[in-house]
């Protein structure tokens, strides 16, 4: 993400961190998806959200 800049590098962390978080999510719930979607919580999307910025990962 290093190329891009602005608006659209806040954009594209947003929905990078969103896909890690409910990825994290759902193996937090040890991959049993039938239940319910498992949904990952405010401070793990942020925190996905600083590691994608940082260029962490």
């Amino acid at each position: 993400m290093g190329s891009v800049h602005g608006r659209l590098k806040l954009l594209l962390a947003g929905f990078v961190a969103g896909g890690r978080a409910a990825v994290r999510a759902i193996a937090a719930a040890d991959y049993d998806v039938l239940p319910g979607p498992p949904k990952p919580g405010k401070v793990q999307l942020l925190r996905e959200v600083g590691v994608t910025l940082r260029g962490e990962g």
